[in-house]
């Protein structure tokens, strides 16, 4: 006997064979006794989008397990499920009951109530760690000159907003990406002292914007760069863009090779407002919708 129905875009498949239940849900694969099953709930789970089946077992040494099932409303091999589990288990039906007074008897979570604080909750947090960089970038008020070569043999500054003295190879790469019709042209080129020669390590990679053939000039013809610093978490110089110079001009990029972004507008701390600001509005938003439709 089998059952299939939706949950989301997941699809579950129970099968009943010789008094046990089978359940596929995701990746995960579930086997309960039938004979074991003490207690079930089945019901609209807040705020009334889907539907969930609780099922409480208790084998023979009187140890306990809980398994939840999730269905999209409206999918009839649910019900069917649920219906053969009555069927066959009628002392064990809690449908009666108030979704409360239910979850009560089963000693389980709320989990629509706890999803409804940790959903938001976990979203802001993985932002926060998104725009981490920004925030730090935007608090900082400092400034410090540094060579290349005082950069290379580990000379420690206070602040990442850094001008660095040394020559630019034209040895560069050209970053397009398109997102949404929209076209960003990212400029990336080595920054090397004056007593680099070819094979020695590239430890600092600058990076801009698009540029006209004469604003590239202008460029690689500076003997001081002022940017960013771009090391915290996740930023830095993507291993694509590390392999292509590898590949493409053989170079002996350092391990540990750092990222300049050049005449930054301090636009960080705005950025970091933006992305948090829209975040917490959204979510708060959604709960408000949430709560409401919950009653």
């Amino acid at each position: 006997m089998q059952f299939e129905f939706q949950y989301a875009i997941i699809k579950i498949v129970a099968r009943i064979e010789e008094n046990i239940l089978k359940v596929k849900q995701g990746i995960r694969n579930f086997e309960l006794p039938i004979q074991e099953i003490q207690f079930l709930y089945a019901g609209k789970m807040p705020p009334g989008d889907f539907l969930e089946l609780i099922v409480v077992t208790r084998n023979a040494s009187g140890k306990e397990k809980k398994f939840r099932f999730y269905s999209n409303e409206g999918e009839p091999g649910f019900s069917a499920l649920v219906d053969e589990l009555v069927r066959q288990k009628p002392a064990s039906d809690l449908r009666s009951l108030a979704r409360e007074e239910a979850l009560a008897k089963l000693k389980v979570a709320d989990t629509a109530k706890i999803a409804f604080w940790a959903v938001p909750a976990l979203v802001i947090a993985i932002m926060f760690a998104l725009a981490f960089p920004f925030l730090i970038h935007g608090l900082d008020r400092g400034n410090a000159t540094i060579s290349v070569e005082e950069f290379v043999t580990g000379t420690k500054t206070d602040t990442r907003n850094l001008t660095i003295t040394g020559m630019a190879l034209d040895q560069g790469l050209q970053d397009t990406t398109t997102r949404k019709g929209k076209k960003t042209v990212r400029l990336y080129f080595p920054l090397i002292g004056a007593d680099w020669k070819e094979g020695d390590e590239v430890h600092m990679v600058v990076e801009t914007g698009d540029l006209s053939d004469e604003q590239l000039a202008e460029v690689l013809s500076r003997k001081e760069f002022t940017g960013v610093l771009r090391n915290v978490l996740w930023e830095g110089l993507s291993g694509k863009n590390q392999e292509f110079f590898v590949k493409e001009y053989n170079m002996n990029l350092s391990k540990e090779v750092q990222l300049l972004e050049l005449d930054n507008k301090g636009m960080d701390l705005i950025l970091f407002s933006i992305i948090m600001g829209t975040t917490i509005v959204i979510m708060f938003g959604v709960m408000f919708y949430l709560r409401r439709k919950m009653g």
